[in-house]
């Protein structure tokens, strides 16, 4: 049972957005707020996954640029790096 409360200060446009947010999402404020502390403290900031998955596509696509400048150009590892980058893509893609 929850018997303790934090109060903070937010600007109205903030307060807003957060009370617009709890509406759509059917939460109350406090579930939105408890939610974002926890996330925080676990050190899972929003938006990382995604740039975890946005990286994977970039370290992918710079090994394909790096064989693609090799001479000659080595089948196996153009193949390999091909696989790689359709994988990290349809990672991100998928959101999984």
């Amino acid at each position: 049972m929850k018997t303790t409360s934090i109060r903070i200060r937010v600007e109205d446009t903030e307060k807003a957005r957060i009370e617009a947010f709890a509406s759509r999402t059917d939460r109350s404020m406090s579930e939105i707020l408890r939610d974002a502390a926890a996330t925080a403290i676990s050190g899972d900031t929003p938006g990382r996954k995604e740039r975890t998955r946005c990286a994977a596509v970039r370290r992918s696509a710079n090994q394909l640029l790096a064989i693609l400048a090799e001479r000659p150009i080595q089948f196996q590892s153009l193949q390999s790096a091909l696989i790689d980058i359709r994988a990290a893509a349809h990672d991100l893609v998928q959101c999984r």
